[in-house]
């Protein structure tokens, strides 16, 4: 999504516009450069090389769509007290550089940072962030603002550290059906390369009407709704993600896991395949049962025609849920990472709950939850174990051994459980296992 030319800073001053602040007026040394009192405006594709004070001013690009401009601040200052000191009105793309050994500063009527009563962040296209630190907050605003016009945003560039990025409210304020409340909100897709990002948003914290992909970062996520949420594809390759709060954890038609380090906690489902709508969480469609005993398999199930997917292939994913752990409307593929499911016992839940099928073809899967709805995988390339053991306690230890002893997974559950779903490579189909629940152990027959 980056070119070279979007991470280069260099510049050569002598091919470059001047320009001067000068206080109430400025000087340049082009016609490219329009200058009436304290605005200053940037109209052709250039590099420009801009040093001086501004008072109650501003610098406006208006130039060609398809012009790339660079500006270079130079030791600039420049403060509004009615508007934004730069405002890009129309480019392809605009490229801030701050010069080596300068301090630069940019304000409007006050101490800000970027307040907001909607969307912390919000792109009429496409967004892509390739680094930088932000903490958003997002409550209130109106879905009529700017972010829903018909103009097309070319994207939001995060810079280096330091930037942050805060608005009105946080998870706890009350959502109507007319507002948006989103940390970070792109109509097109949406591109995480890098970065640090604190999220305490009322609706989702990181959402795109299209896809979102997110190839590295750390996040720290409190969300009122979906921590992500993706209309098409989430795919998330690398990074750090830790969910503190979220009604869904991570919500799309199609959740790709490739990599990464994942912590959520959700009030609703963990990770779900929704069909890339909101109103997941709703009761019914559960499809079968998983028999108790050794090897259990699932029930007959119903037929569907769910088109959703979710595929872990990498990385390590941690869930505590208060609805489904994993809930595919439509197909589940584990072939590699290791996951970690942690679900209640209570209601209309299920560690695993699937409309088609779920396959296991590697990796490691840990999962424990309620034996109403269980599910089981079903299909594997790898040993299964399925359980129904009883009702047991948060913070009673599960380990598994092989025929000699040795210990091939533990973890200990903090949410009370009724059922135990585990698999891992070492784990041989048919072979005979030592399943230990706190004091208890038993052997099993993996399926």
């Amino acid at each position: 999504m980056f070119t070279d030319r979007d991470y280069e800073t260099a510049y050569e001053e002598s091919g470059s516009v001047l320009i001067q602040l000068e206080g109430s007026t400025a000087s340049a040394s082009s016609d490219s450069v329009q200058i009436s009192g304290t605005t200053v405006t940037l109209t052709e594709e250039a590099v420009y090389v801009i040093s001086g004070t501004l008072d109650d001013g501003m610098i406006i690009v208006n130039a060609p769509d398809t012009a790339k401009l660079q500006l270079v601040f130079n030791g600039v200052s420049i403060s509004s007290s009615t508007s934004a000191a730069l405002y890009v009105q129309e480019a392809d793309k605009v490229f801030v550089t701050l010069a080596d050994g300068t301090e630069n500063t940019l304000s409007n009527g006050g101490t800000f940072d970027l307040e907001a009563e909607g969307d912390g962040i919000s792109a009429g296209s496409t967004m892509q962030i390739s680094d930088g630190s932000f903490g958003i907050l997002a409550g209130g605003g109106s879905e009529n603002g700017s972010s829903e016009s018909s103009e097309s945003w070319g994207g939001f560039r995060g810079g280096g550290p330091g930037r942050v990025i805060e608005t009105a409210a946080a998870s706890e304020t009350e959502e109507d059906s007319s507002t948006s409340m989103k940390g970070m909100k792109a109509a097109g897709s949406l591109t995480i390369t890098g970065g640090s990002f604190s999220i305490d948003s009322a609706d989702d914290s990181v959402h795109s009407n299209a896809s979102a992909a997110v190839n590295g970062g750390t996040f720290e996520i409190a969300s009122g709704d979906d921590a992500f949420h993706a209309d098409d594809t989430l795919t998330i390759t690398a990074g750090t993600v830790n969910i503190s709060e979220s009604y869904e954890g991570l919500e799309a038609t199609h959740v790709d896991i490739q990599g990464g380090d994942i912590t959520l906690t959700a009030s609703d489902d963990g990770v779900n395949a929704a069909g890339g709508t909101d109103a997941s969480g709703t009761e019914g469609g559960r499809d079968g049962m998983f028999g108790g005993g050794p090897g259990g398999n699932p029930g007959g199930g119903m037929s569907a025609s769910s088109d959703g997917s979710i595929s872990i292939s990498g990385g390590t994913l941690y869930v505590t849920a208060s609805g489904d752990g994993i809930d595919a409307n439509g197909t589940l593929t584990i072939s590699g990472g290791y996951t970690v499911v942690t679900g209640p016992t209570q209601g209309d839940t299920a560690t695993l709950d699937y409309d088609v099928s779920a396959a296991i073809t590697g990796g490691t899967f840990i999962g424990t939850g309620g034996a109403g709805m269980a599910q089981t995988f079903s299909d594997s390339e790898q040993g299964v174990v399925s359980l129904s053991v009883g009702n047991q306690s948060a913070g009673t230890t599960i380990s598994l051994a092989d025929q000699e002893g040795n210990t091939l997974l533990s973890c200990t559950p903090a949410l009370e459980y009724a059922v135990v779903i585990l698999s891992c490579p070492e784990l041989v189909s048919g072979g005979i296992c030592t399943v230990t629940i706190g004091e208890t152990s038993q052997e099993a027959e993996a399926a």
